[in-house]
């Protein structure tokens, strides 16, 4: 923060400047500063992702997506199915800025390099089986991220 109470230069001295006599820099304001932007750039490529796929609304969203697409996958089978089930779970917590599912296409095949022709709506098993392990899969991502 800037200090108010300390005594400014008058205006004589400002219009005097020359490279031998430079205005006096507060260097404590500018390292703070500096640390300040440092530590928010960190933050911010931590989730860092191209513009074109800001999407995802709430903070750790992305995080999350990379946590569920890892987990549940693994396996590499169905995985239009798969990426589907995300979208859908995704889409039902609201972590999605656009429910354009164009938009979420486009995405995973420029992301994932996965061409998806069509994201699948909420079969039975899916509201049965899917969403019970998406959630659980949540959870355990909540949880390690409270542990970090």
């Amino acid at each position: 923060m800037i200090n108010y109470n300390k005594k400014r230069p008058s205006k004589d001295k400002l219009l005097k400047v020359t490279e031998d006599s430079p205005l006096p820099i507060d260097t404590d304001q500018i390292n703070t500063d500096l640390l300040k932007s440092n530590s928010l750039e960190e933050e911010n490529l931590k989730t860092k992702i191209p513009s074109k796929f800001l999407q995802f609304s709430k903070d750790g969203a992305y995080d999350l997506y990379c946590y569920l697409k890892a987990e549940y996958t693994r396996d590499d089978n169905s995985l239009v199915t798969k990426f589907s089930n995300i979208y859908n779970f995704l889409a039902y917590h609201q972590y999605l800025f656009s429910r354009s599912k164009t938009k979420y296409m486009e995405f995973i095949n420029d992301h994932e390099g996965l061409k998806m022709s069509k994201v699948f709506t909420e079969s039975y098993s899916y509201k049965e089986e899917i969403f019970g392990l998406l959630g659980s899969l949540k959870k355990d991502f909540e949880y390690e991220q409270k542990m970090k």
